[in-house]
């Protein structure tokens, strides 16, 4: 009996340069060379998708340019629904819910800004406290989305920064 020869495919979104990028690196086993492949990618808050050629076995760099936003632009905070399919054989695909936090870690980090080297020792605790609430919601939304579980993984995202506005005007 013959083994079935497939492709396994396997996509991940690298962590993040800036709020301009968003970078998708292929980790998949391929048993030949793909003809063709492409992400499809549906920005928050859309319905329709950009189709973009990915490198094989490498980095696939997305900017506004790649997801036709017009330009090198901040890519929306939000859940990117992303499928790569290659061809020929069976058109196998796979599909990753990421939820980018570029723009929402920026305003935290704003946020810590403020803590000198004159910060006590209360204020420090209380400062960790309330990172990792955020950190919690973040890793929550993240985990939610990959689940395709997007009304959560918005709710969370959403209280995180209620709650970083509550903390700071950042």
């Amino acid at each position: 009996m013959q083994a079935i020869k497939r492709h396994s495919l396997a996509i991940s979104a690298v962590a993040e340069a800036d709020s301009r990028t968003l970078v998708i690196l292929d980790r998949s086993a391929y048993f030949t060379e793909p003809e063709q492949a492409l992400l499809n990618v549906i920005l928050p808050g859309r319905v329709t998708a950009s189709t973009i050629a990915m490198n094989v076995a490498g980095l696939t760099t997305l900017t506004g340019w790649e997801l036709g936003l017009g330009g090198r632009v901040e890519l929306p905070d939000g859940i990117y629904q992303i499928r790569y399919a290659v061809a020929p054989h069976d058109r196998v695909s796979v599909c990753l819910n990421y939820l980018k936090t570029s723009q929402l870690n920026a305003r935290i980090d704003k946020w810590l800004l403020a803590v000198g080297c004159d910060t006590d020792d209360r204020q420090l605790d209380e400062l960790g406290h309330q990172l990792a609430q955020l950190d919690v919601l973040l890793r929550a939304g993240a985990a939610n989305a990959e689940a395709g579980h997007f009304t959560l993984a918005t709710a969370q995202y959403d209280r995180a920064s209620r709650l970083l506005d509550t903390f700071s005007h950042v």
